[in-house]
């Protein structure tokens, strides 16, 4: 009857530990694994709770900074503006049959506008001359694309000088105001 009973005590002592082994630490791992998993759920809601909240503040500060960008972008120039505003003005004077010989902003005024940075909502202002020769029909429609774009500030000086030697071209300057920041919106 002991070897029975011992039979029967360490069978249940087996099945006790194989309910443990196969059934109950799985379980066990299992609640663990989705308890961390709700705490993780937990931590990600408050911080988009959180990013939800800031929005409206975030939204506010970058559009601030957008027109303060925009602002100071319009008040600088770049080289590469002028050169891209240089190429502009030669293409069109050659797509209207004409001969651009000269294009010039005053050295001193492109010092000056290096040196000094104007207060808001003051656009920096270059006075540009160019020379072309070619017929004054053709001229007239290249002075007309001029003016219709954005950086066209308005009429400095315009010249005309006629050729005495039989060529029917007439060599003609053409002075205006030009609107630095807009530079890059019109090209």
């Amino acid at each position: 009857m002991k070897s029975r009973l011992i039979i029967i005590a360490a069978l249940t002592i087996l099945t006790t530990v194989a309910w443990f082994v196969f059934l109950f630490r799985p379980a066990l791992h299992k609640k663990y694994s989705l308890t961390a998993s709700i705490q993780e759920s937990s931590q990600r809601l408050d911080d988009i709770s959180r990013i939800v909240l800031d929005t409206p503040e975030f939204y506010r500060k970058y559009k601030e900074l957008l027109s303060q960008k925009k602002s100071a972008e319009s008040q600088l120039y770049s080289r590469e503006d002028l050169i891209r505003l240089f190429a502009d003005l030669d293409s069109k004077a050659r797509s209207h049959s004409l001969n651009l010989t000269e294009i010039t902003p005053s050295i001193e005024e492109l010092l000056l506008i290096n040196r000094n940075y104007p207060g808001d909502g003051e656009p920096q202002i270059l006075h540009l001359s160019v020379i072309i020769k070619g017929y004054f029909v053709d001229a007239g429609e290249f002075i007309g694309e001029i003016e219709k774009e954005n950086f066209y500030q308005g009429l400095d000086f315009f010249h005309i000088a006629n050729n005495t030697q039989g060529n029917p071209h007439s060599e003609i300057q053409y002075a205006f105001k030009a609107v630095l920041g807009t530079i890059r919106d019109s090209l």
